[in-house]
């Protein structure tokens, strides 16, 4: 079954060339134009009415979001936390290169520069074989960001935050019962909210 892949850019063209190009080599994809439209994805995720997804593909510089808030709102849910995602975008060319730097501190798999397909297919293959590799580099990443916020302030059982870096130091440590409970408490909080 061939690997789906959903496209997230602000810009149609960008979007059709994609899509023409990943289709042309096997893959089944889907995209998203606009942030109201990425959650009506995971309304059809969650329901069972979308294959699950493999790969994203995400753009850095759209008008709504950057492509980094994104990346930690679509980490946040919890089907993304496991799947690749490659940044294909044009901010090196538009001399926004914090973006860029922070797409890479937030731990994605490879930042690529529009206008190189054949790197993208690369980039997309290598993704794909290694996606056990690509969780443990997520959580190593969100584990650090968050351990660098809880180095200087205490914690509490009330921050979901908080919890979730427990959660991670519990995975860690292999403790998958602590680490479930820690998950419980903070999904429910957020929902609370």
């Amino acid at each position: 079954m061939a690997p789906h892949i959903l496209i997230i850019d602000d810009e149609r063209e960008s979007i059709q060339s994609t899509q023409v190009l990943l289709e042309n080599n096997g893959y089944e994809v889907s995209s998203v134009d606009h942030l109201a439209k990425v959650s009506e994805i995971f309304v059809k995720l969650v329901s069972g009415e979308m294959k699950p997804i493999d790969l994203i593909i995400l753009d850095l510089d759209m008008p709504w979001v950057t492509g980094g808030e994104l990346f930690k709102n679509l980490r946040d849910w919890c089907f993304a936390r496991e799947v690749p995602v490659v940044v294909y975008t044009a901010a090196h060319a538009r001399k926004k290169d914090e973006l860029i730097r922070e797409a890479v501190l937030r731990g994605l798999f490879a930042v690529v520069p529009k206008g190189c397909p054949e790197f993208l297919l690369v980039r997309i293959k290598s993704a794909l074989m290694s996606k056990s590799g690509f969780l443990g580099l997520q959580l190593r990443t969100e584990k650090w960001r968050l351990e660098e916020k809880y180095l200087f302030e205490k914690g509490s059982l009330e921050d979901p935050d908080y919890l979730r870096y427990m959660e991670l130091c519990f995975y860690e440590q292999g403790e998958l019962g602590l680490a479930a409970e820690c998950r419980e408490k903070r999904e429910r909080l957020e929902r609370g909210k």
